[in-house]
């Protein structure tokens, strides 16, 4: 079952004014789709990865190290087991903006959804 879904988020930044008010300093509305990832997405996964890794990388050098987490093929094994599903964040020009991987695993007969989430 393919997962497509568009999603509205209102951004609101709020001020207190002296005699307790809060005042609307401004207010975005934002559009983003939610879909499954498909082979065609592997490069602007790896690119959004490499990012993510990049900016720890350069946050806390004494921790990380820049690296490529991901390679096409991890890509395409995450795409093709049964275990996982790879859902992709867009905005509405279609340009991928974040991902998430969802792993299920079975411990002592509990299931468990494991995400793991990056949004640029």
């Amino acid at each position: 079952m393919d997962i497509c879904v568009k999603i509205h988020i209102t951004f609101r930044k709020l001020s207190s004014l002296t005699d307790g008010k809060v005042c609307l300093i401004r207010e975005d509305t934002h559009e983003i789709n939610i879909r499954d990832a498909y082979e065609d997405d592997i490069q602007d996964i790896i690119y959004l990865r490499r990012q993510l890794d990049d900016f720890h990388a350069e946050m806390r050098p004494d921790v990380f190290i820049s690296s490529n987490l991901y390679d096409e093929e991890d890509i395409k094994s995450y795409l093709e087991t049964k275990k996982s599903r790879v859902i992709i964040i867009e905005n509405p020009t279609n340009e991928i903006i974040g991902y998430a991987v969802l792993n299920t695993e079975r411990v002592e007969k509990i299931l468990f959804l494991i995400i793991e989430l990056l949004f640029m």
